[in-house]
């Protein structure tokens, strides 16, 4: 198995729309139609996820081109979906709506900690690969409101929601404004310029 052939986006194409289908069933009245969705995201979610990271860990170390950073924020997105949908299906928070929730909240915190990667695809300049943040980012504040409401004060204060909710926001104006003048420079379509991560420190005297 190849990166090329798994890639944090494959993430959401599953998970994600069966997660999307199982939120929107309820409100036509498809209850039974939104618990079979819900059942085959959450079947699917952990098995994609454990080949993806067996990929970019395990198998292709240092194959993900930094300017595919942005795309690890997809890894928030079908937890935050799936727990959503958890809502969404008339369930309270309980055991499992804690873990979905508390999953896409793991996923935030790692890529704050990728913020120097996050940092150098945006200094950069405007790529399509920024979408990737907006997304994730709005499903897991939508996430957060949904435990907030149910769960009360806990780990997950409301006042760390609407921090979140805060950065998303953010977020999303930066990306679409930054899209907005790449379009009228005529710089979104053009050739993405690959270069890897660097290597560790240890790596680097081995080397030498």
């Amino acid at each position: 198995v190849e990166s090329a052939d798994c890639g944090p986006r494959h993430m959401l194409i599953p998970s994600g729309a069966a997660a999307s289908v199982a939120i929107l069933a309820p409100k036509v009245g498809q209850l039974t139609l939104g618990h079979f969705f819900f059942s085959v995201g959450i079947m699917l979610w952990p098995i994609v996820m454990a080949v993806t990271f067996a990929v970019f860990i395990f198998i292709g170390k240092r194959q993900l081109p930094v300017v595919f950073f942005p795309t690890l924020f997809v890894f928030i997105a079908p937890p935050a979906l799936l727990c959503t949908a958890w809502f969404s299906l008339g369930n309270y928070g309980g055991f499992l709506g804690r873990i979905l929730y508390y999953s896409s909240l793991f996923f935030f915190l790692l890529n704050i900690r990728l913020g120097k990667f996050v940092y150098r695809t945006y200094v950069n300049g405007f790529n399509a690969t920024w979408f990737s943040w907006c997304f994730p980012l709005a499903v897991f504040s939508v996430a957060g409101f949904d435990f907030t409401n149910d769960d009360g004060v806990t780990l997950v204060s409301p006042a760390i929601t609407y921090i979140i909710m805060g950065i998303s926001n953010v977020v999303i104006v930066t990306v679409y404004a930054h899209f907005l003048v790449a379009l009228f420079r005529r710089k979104v379509f053009v050739p993405l310029v690959l270069t890897l991560a660097p290597p560790k420190p240890q790596e680097t005297k081995e080397n030498k």
